[in-house]
């Protein structure tokens, strides 16, 4: 049964995924289960997760940058959590943000650097997202701003604004889908590095720092109480009356479709609680 269901995916053109490889075992056991049983657990295999999730987030409400490893060259400024408030000084969202003003004199590139180490152990498709603004920095210098990412091995620039005049009078975001290397990594980091020359009139600000993605499932479904009349390895007949009972209990478990006959059924008497 299960060497004709991946031949059924491949055919086609569905992916047979680790969760649908780890059900179809489950499932299969026992293999003089087939024909009826096979007609209805058919479409019990595109069982999906919540949304994304927040694995880390940080608005500078806390009024500190704890957690942040923060590193300079020579004697620039160091970031850090900023609650003033006027024309070029303020929050996207609450009373802080995040700002350096790296008073950069002739040294090292960036002038300062502000980094969090961040496990995406058990997540994927992982987001990387943040708003930032931008004061007076001027091109065919040094100054420079930076989002970054680490994989354990190279960090990647999200974004990087050097050789570019920038002066934003509002935040922008930076919205960034990381490949799978950023997926299931106890290494990963983010990093935001600004350089700039002057204290008064040239600095970076961030706020609204968020990392998301979907959590990893490969745990089998369990599935229990199961009941069919007619008996199981009845031949199908076009019409007959068929009744199918089952339990499956996933924590995960976002919805569940049955395909009986051609037709698609999804969520029937759904219990609630990851039970179905």
């Amino acid at each position: 049964v299960y060497s004709d269901f991946q031949k059924y995916c491949e055919e086609n053109a569905i992916m047979l995924s680790k969760k649908v490889e780890l059900v179809m075992k489950e499932l299969t056991k026992d293999k003089p289960k087939k024909l009826l049983s096979l007609f209805v657990l058919f479409g019990v295999f595109f069982i999906s997760l919540a949304s994304a999730a927040t694995i880390f987030s940080d608005d500078f409400e806390s009024g500190t940058l704890s957690g942040w490893t923060l590193t300079i060259n020579d004697s620039c400024t160091n970031w850090a959590a900023v609650t003033t408030s006027d024309g070029d000084h303020s929050a996207r969202s609450g009373s802080w943000f995040g700002e350096v003003a790296p008073s950069f004199s002739p040294s090292n590139d960036p002038g300062s650097r502000m980094e969090k180490i961040i496990s995406t152990v058990n997540y994927e498709n992982v987001t990387f997202t943040y708003y930032r603004r931008l004061h007076g920095l001027d091109a065919g210098g040094p100054d420079c701003f930076r989002a970054r990412w680490y994989n354990g091995t190279v960090w990647t620039n999200s974004e990087e604004t050097c050789g570019s005049p920038v002066h934003d009078a509002t935040y922008i975001i930076g919205n960034f889908s990381l490949p799978s290397s950023a997926s299931n990594n106890a290494n990963f980091r983010i990093r935001f590095e600004c350089t700039a020359l002057t204290s008064t009139t040239e600095y970076c600000q961030v706020d609204d720092v968020l990392l998301s993605g979907n959590q990893m499932d490969v745990t089998s479904p369990q599935f229990s109480n199961h009941s069919e009349n007619p008996a199981n390895n009845s031949v199908y007949i076009q019409g007959q009356f068929y009744e199918f009972n089952v339990t499956i209990t996933e924590p995960s478990l976002a919805s569940v479709k049955i395909n009986f006959d051609g037709i698609n059924y999804t969520n029937v008497y759904a219990r609630g609680g990851g039970v179905y």
